[in-house]
């Protein structure tokens, strides 16, 4: 690193500094598992045995902690959704610091349990100022593990009914015991609160595979520029899709229909400081530095691979434990061949951080 010293009443000099030596090497990766699984063409959904929390306000007993304003008997909220029942969970007066509570009284054990799902109903999401609806659980009357905000698992942007599926390695909670479960609005800066309707939430235990957490993270000593990430597709469908005849829907991917969706995350030093929910086409399509690199078709099969690309590398840092992660939560054994990688290049930085 050179610069100049322009201080007023003195002389120009140049000024030399030395630092560590910085080595590169391009870098091709696929995203896999903690086993080294790379093929994400598997049965993800989510059908274990069920601890259910809410459901028509007869399980675990529902209060208002912070303000009176959620309240756990709306029959006239959303209808004809694919929540549970005829009543809901209505937040939609609340504001910043509200706060709900669903309490098993005696202690619950959740050794067997991995994801902590349910239904949440959006009619309006600010991208101003900071929102989010966050999720603690509580021990007696501690919190305990760690705090996660719906938003990250949903598309915020998209009004209507979602399905979240939150693993319970991201609360912090794996073979915790717990008494009760705290959801919060959060509404800080400019904008409206998020306004959202909340039904049918429950603990899963694993069944099959099970939601499968594919990942992109830097070993010991290094940092990651990912340039690129990229994605291989294959069906054997030709009357949905044939890329013979360059027939794709927009809203499907590559003809399968998909319930929660590929969750694809950005963690920097344990904060998601990105999240989107990748269902159909669409979505990968409208983000920024996407497109479609390659498309075609036999007459039995159709194939297709996506790009994104950003101006700036993505930085993965190994001493901060940064990552890039899918979350598979559908059946997508229809998929012949389903992959995603990232390029770009390592660095090794052995003697610093």
């Amino acid at each position: 690193m050179a610069a100049v010293d322009s201080t007023a009443d003195e002389v120009q000099a140049l000024v030399v500094a030395t630092r560590p030596l910085k080595t590169f090497v391009n870098e091709t990766q696929f995203f896999a598992t903690e086993g080294g699984t790379i093929d994400m063409n598997v049965n993800a959904a989510s059908s274990g045995a069920t601890e259910t929390l809410y459901d028509e306000d007869t399980e675990w007993a529902a209060a208002n902690v912070i303000s009176n304003d959620f309240d756990f008997n709306d029959s006239v909220g959303p209808a004809g959704g694919p929540y549970s029942g005829s009543v809901c969970i209505d937040a939609t007066g609340t504001s910043n610091n509200d706060t709900m509570e669903l309490n098993n009284i005696a202690d619950f054990d959740l050794t067997a349990y991995s994801l902590l799902t349910g239904w949440i109903y959006i009619t309006g999401w600010s991208s101003s100022g900071t929102k989010a609806v966050n999720i603690t659980a509580y021990d007696g009357g501690s919190p305990i593990g760690l705090t996660v905000d719906i938003g990250d698992y949903v598309n915020t942007g998209v009004t209507g009914w979602q399905n979240f599926v939150i693993p319970l390695v991201d609360m912090a909670l794996v073979g915790q015991t717990i008494t009760a479960l705290r959801i919060a609005t959060v509404d800080i800066g400019a904008g409206q609160p998020p306004n959202y309707w909340l039904d049918l939430i429950e603990f899963t235990q694993p069944a099959g595979n099970g939601q499968q957490d594919y990942r992109v993270r830097p070993t010991t000593g290094e940092w990651i520029y990912v340039y690129k990430t990229h994605w291989t597709l294959v069906v054997a469908d030709s009357a949905t899709v044939d890329g013979s005849n360059n027939m794709n829907p927009y809203d499907t991917l590559l003809g399968q229909t998909l319930g929660v969706g590929i969750i694809y995350q950005r963690v920097v030093d344990g904060e998601v400081i990105f999240s989107v929910p990748l269902k159909q086409l669409s979505d990968f399509i409208q983000l920024p530095g996407a497109k479609i690199k390659d498309f075609g078709g036999d007459g039995t099969n159709t194939w297709m691979t996506l790009e994104f690309s950003t101006v700036e590398p993505l930085i993965l840092k190994w001493k901060t434990a940064d990552y890039i992660r899918l979350l598979v939560n559908d059946d997508m054994s229809n998929f012949l061949l389903l992959r995603a990688g990232i390029t770009g290049k390592i660095e090794s930085r052995p003697a610093h951080d």
